[in-house]
């Protein structure tokens, strides 16, 4: 388990380091990621979404989560480097969660 936590960390860490590195170049850094270790049993790592002199994360993401949202980063990144701007969805932004008012009014 200590291994697989540690291979965990160290992938959070370089998700959460380029996440940070492209949100200082598309948006007003409001926001950035860190890697935090739970308490649980077993400990895990999550990325903790982190608003600009907020003391309490706004969004907690798994490993998984992360990696996902980071390819989206990625395509905004390639835009913005391209056109020097960019529009996300409002469902499909990569930096926050989609609040569900907003799913369900898009569903109707």
């Amino acid at each position: 388990h200590a291994e697989s936590l540690c291979r965990d960390v160290r992938q959070v860490v370089r998700l959460c380091d380029e996440a940070n590195e492209i949100t200082s170049v598309c948006r007003a850094s409001d926001v950035h990621f860190e890697a935090r270790l739970t308490s649980g049993s077993p400990p895990s790592v999550v990325v903790c979404v982190l608003e600009k002199d907020a003391a309490e994360p706004t969004y907690n993401w798994t490993l998984i989560q992360m990696g996902e949202r980071l390819d989206r980063m990625r395509e905004s990144y390639t835009v913005f480097s391209r056109t020097g701007h960019f529009e996300v969805d409002a469902l499909d932004n990569p930096w926050v969660e989609a609040h569900p008012a907003d799913v369900w009014e898009r569903l109707r």
